[in-house]
C-alpha cells in the first residue's frame, strides 16, 4: 500500500485497474480499490485468482520491473 501511495500518478488515469491480492480474505485489496477510486481511478477487486482471469484469456500488463 505505501508504495501504491508512492506511485500512483505512474498509473493510467483512462484505465480501468483490477487489484488483486494473494487470498480470498486479503484486506488489502479492497484497501488498494478504496485508494484509487478516492484519487479518481477506476479499480476493482478480483474475485479470482490470476489462474483464473489468465485461463479466461484476459489481458495482463505487467509493466517494467522496479
Amino acid at each position: 500500500m505505501e508504495e501504491l501511495v508512492e506511485r500512483i500518478n505512474e498509473l493510467p488515469e483512462d484505465t480501468e485497474i483490477v487489484v488483486y491480492c494473494r487470498g480470498e480474505y486479503c484486506v488489502l485489496a479492497y484497501d488498494a480499490v478504496r485508494l484509487l477510486t478516492d484519487r479518481g481511478r477506476r479499480a476493482i477487486r478480483l474475485d479470482d485468482g490470476m489462474l483464473e482471469w489468465r485461463l479466461a484469456e484476459l489481458p495482463v500488463d505487467v509493466g517494467e520491473l522496479a
